[in-house]
């Protein structure tokens, strides 16, 4: 009986996530965030896994928090290649920090994205292994962390190369809701925006001075060798990626990893 009854609670805590999901996506789209004073600008991408916002329920959440850490916010189908590309590079001119945060297919995009385009933080939740993930690229990703779990659903990237993994004991469909990962996405964007802690200043601060250094000698001066040119940073790739890699509605997913070829119909 007390079986059954947990049952039956378990049952209608799904439904109402759902419910409450789905009409998470039918909302108004909210003006951009301003900027807290003494924080830098940062702009983040969040990636939904197959099925939308149905079954990435806590992606919602954490886009709504990261607003109120000050981010610019927007929210991509895994699909939505093309236009992510083109938000992240206009923000990034604009002067913005970047950071793309994945849940289970969305990890597809977010991955294949810092592998060409240079971003501050990518957060990785429940990589499947049926989805087509992309190792980090080092230069152009500075920080990268990934949540994973057990399952076939969750349990991909582990050795992709990310700066932290982290293990949580927790089913797929639950994972972006766990409180050990939303307190962990949340803690690693707001060190993306907030300022330097008052005791790192502080300890700054009373550093000792350096003694000073030398002036060289007219001589030294003539016979220095010349400076080492500075690496460029690049040339960003091309807004045109139409590879095989890149994601797209008939390229990869559940469905389509087991040698069906039907596009996904939550995103129709």
């Amino acid at each position: 009986m007390a079986s059954r009854f947990r049952s039956l609670i378990g049952r209608r805590q799904a439904i109402l996530g759902m419910l409450a999901a789905g009409g998470a996506a039918v909302l108004p789209v909210k003006a951009p965030a301003v900027p807290a004073a003494g924080t830098e600008k940062a702009y983040a991408a969040f990636f939904l896994g197959q099925g939308g916002y149905l079954f990435s329920w806590g992606i919602p959440l954490l886009e709504r928090e990261a607003r109120k850490l000050g981010f610019a916010t927007e929210v991509f189908s895994y699909t939505d290649l093309t236009p992510a590309w083109t938000s992240i590079l206009r923000k990034r001119n604009e002067g913005y920090k970047i950071a793309l945060v994945g849940y289970s297919l969305g990890n597809t995009t977010a991955t294949y994205l810092q592998r060409h385009l240079p971003v501050d933080l990518l957060l990785a939740i429940s990589e499947s292994s049926l989805g087509r993930n992309h190792p980090i690229n080092k230069e152009n990703t500075k920080r990268s962390v990934l949540w994973y779990g057990s399952d076939l659903l969750s349990n991909a990237g582990v050795n992709d190369g990310f700066d932290q993994t982290n293990y949580i004991e927790s089913m797929h469909l639950l994972m972006d809701v766990d409180p050990r990962v939303v307190n962990g996405v949340l803690a690693e964007l707001r060190s993306l925006v907030a300022p330097a802690r008052r005791d790192e200043r502080i300890v700054a601060a009373n550093a000792p001075v350096p003694a000073p250094i030398p002036r060289p000698t007219r001589r030294e001066i003539a016979t220095a060798p010349p400076p080492a040119q500075q690496p460029s940073a690049g040339r960003l790739p091309p807004a045109s990626v139409a590879t095989s890699d890149v994601t797209c509605k008939n390229c990869w997913g559940f469905v389509q990893s087991l040698g069906e070829a039907a596009s996904d119909p939550w995103m129709q």
